[in-house]
């Protein structure tokens, strides 16, 4: 069901033991603080302030542990950890401790692009092909293109994929809107490399690491460094996406080294960080490019809705509206740590957090979120903010018109129940609750039904769909055969790849879907097109006794699994 394939809900190929819940979810100590600069006035409320808001949040996710850096604009610097590095052992989070940060990786690639403009080696106009030889794109893209994800590239594509003849697609016009893609930031790490004639890491670690003085910081993750890691948290069952409260498990552990997410780093070097951002903010190039380089580089250059209303992007940063203040924005996802970085160039602050945990819908935005507000308001000398509301998951608009009872014509039912604050489901065999993936769409952690969203009919919920099977409200509905031509391709397929997981694909009637990213469209030239996600491609191939054994989903091969269902 999962297509966000940095999200890796189905992970496979590996055994790990199973952690009770009530290890490590409502009773977090304190966040153990360290003020390394105290600045002008007492921080100590707003620091305890952001802390526990952020152990309530770890609480309500059940996130065992996290890192934290706060930057103040009057000399303000301070570290805090929150939770457990090792659950069975009992070993609480260290600042010493390096924390994947992922995507926020991508403001580092741009920092190396930018410096390598500053040298004369490289241009914004640059074209990929021209640079990267040997990469073959559909239409031409250029490096300013790419900063900015308006590339049309896919979003984790290969970058050599095997199903178009080492051929990357694009599903739109490079430069007419943006498109989250992290194949483009790796071209972008290939290009540093090219010009520089060394290996990303050593690129980057020349270009960036060492110009910033990052004191523990890494440009690729590896295992020889493990020891340095708390462990990595996922869901047990991954198979079923995660509902807060449900058992964790240690999460594989993978040498990292492409450019879009390769940088892991601790408090320390994210203080360091958010001082560049702050130089930046101010366009100064800090030693690194010229004022103007830097007055680009906050620069938003295009609409970036993934980021919220009215959000903007720059090059590896996002410019999001905090109260009516831009600031400068990312978050970071791994198979097993979850990251955020905020900085408020009005108040001259700025935050970073990552926590220990992936596999899961969370990002510790709202933190981060919360600790510029808290910045702001103390370098204004107005009073702390309240924290905000914890939601695992949002309000469900319009709850009520999912509840009632649902049939198939197997005589199987499904009664539905609950408010706003959350639906549960029954059936005679068990009970479950849901967890809104979508508007009208759900997964469940029922013992039977998980293995399939449950999608409500647009507008009406007059019926609905429990994968491939249709219930009628209040009577039971015929599902429609599956149209001739159809039969071969519905099913589930799995990747051992942590980054990949699994996907199922069902037929409706007359059409497939992909659950988890809608209906599926057939195109001229064999694939597959979801609507919602024009830069995806879908192809299905090594038939086999009238089924598909293979589905590629953007460059990456899931096999189908043969269940005993």
């Amino acid at each position: 069901m999962n297509i966000d394939r940095r999200r890796a809900l189905g992970l496979g190929g590996t055994a790990w033991v199973a952690l009770a819940s009530g290890v490590r979810a409502t009773t977090l100590a304190p966040a153990r603080i360290t003020v390394t600069s105290q600045g002008r006035d007492d921080a100590g409320p707003a620091l305890k302030a952001l802390g526990d808001y952020a152990a309530a949040e770890l609480a309500a996710w059940g996130v065992p542990g996290m890192t934290m850096a706060v930057r103040g604009a009057d000399g303000l610097r301070a570290t805090l950890v929150l939770g457990l590095a090792d659950i069975e052992r009992n070993l609480p989070v260290t600042p010493d401790q390096l924390f994947e940060i992922g995507s926020i990786s991508k403001s580092m690639v741009a920092l190396c692009i930018y410096r390598l403009v500053e040298q004369g080696r490289l241009r914004f106009a640059d074209s990929v092909e021209a640079v990267l030889p040997g990469v073959i794109l559909e239409q031409p893209a250029t490096v300013a293109q790419l900063l900015e994800h308006s590339g049309g590239l896919a979003h984790d594509a290969p970058m050599f994929p095997r199903v178009t003849g080492g051929q990357l697609w694009q599903g739109f016009t490079p430069g007419s809107r943006f498109s989250y893609s992290n194949i483009g930031y790796d071209l972008l790490g290939a290009i540093v490399a090219l010009v520089t004639g060394k290996s990303y890491a050593a690129a980057v670690t020349e270009l960036m690491l060492v110009p910033l003085k990052l004191p523990m910081a890494q440009p690729v993750i590896r295992t020889a460094d493990r020891g340095r890691y708390p462990i990595g948290y996922v869901p047990f069952r991954g198979d079923r996406g995660y509902f807060p409260g449900a058992p964790l498990a240690a999460g594989p552990w993978g040498d990292v080294d492409i450019p879009a997410g390769s940088i892991a780093a601790t408090p320390a070097d994210m203080l360091l960080y958010l001082d560049l951002f702050s130089r930046l903010s101010a366009e100064q190039g800090a030693g690194l490019f010229s004022d103007a380089l830097a007055r680009r580089y906050v620069s938003s250059t295009i609409d970036a809705p993934d980021f919220g209303p009215g959000a903007r992007y720059a090059s590896g940063l996002a410019v999001i509206d905090i109260d009516g203040r831009k600031c400068l924005h990312h978050t970071g996802g791994m198979i097993a740590f979850s990251s955020a970085i905020t900085f408020d160039p009005l108040a001259d602050g700025g935050v970073f957090v990552s926590t220990s945990i992936g596999g899961i819908d969370y990002r510790p935005r709202n933190i981060t979120r919360y600790g510029c507000q808290l910045l702001a308001a103390r370098a204004s000398g107005q009073a702390l903010p309240p924290p905000p509301a914890i939601h695992v998951q949002p309000p469900i608009e319009g709850a009520a018109a999912y509840c009632g009872g649902f049939a198939a014509m197997d005589g199987d039912t499904i009664v539905i129940d609950g408010d706003a604050g959350g639906l549960k489901l029954a059936t005679p065999d068990g009970k479950g609750s849901l967890l809104a993936v979508g508007e009208g769409r759900f997964i469940t952690d029922h013992q039977r039904l998980f293995g399939h969203e449950i999608a409500f009919d647009k507008g009406d919920a007059s019926g609905l769909w429990w994968g491939g099977t249709r219930y009628g409200r209040d009577k039971p509905a015929l599902t429609p055969p599956v149209a001739k031509g159809l039969q071969a391709f519905p099913g589930v397929y799995r990747s051992d790849d942590p980054w990949t997981g699994w996907m199922s694909v069902v037929a409706r009637g007359s059409g497939l879907v992909l659950e988890g990213g809608g209906a599926l469209t057939l195109a001229s030239d064999g694939s597959w097109r979801l609507a919602a996600s024009p830069c995806e491609r879908l192809w299905f191939d090594a038939p086999l006794g009238g089924r598909m054994q293979r589905l590629n989903y953007s460059g990456a091969d899931l096999l189908r699994f043969h269940d005993v269902g």
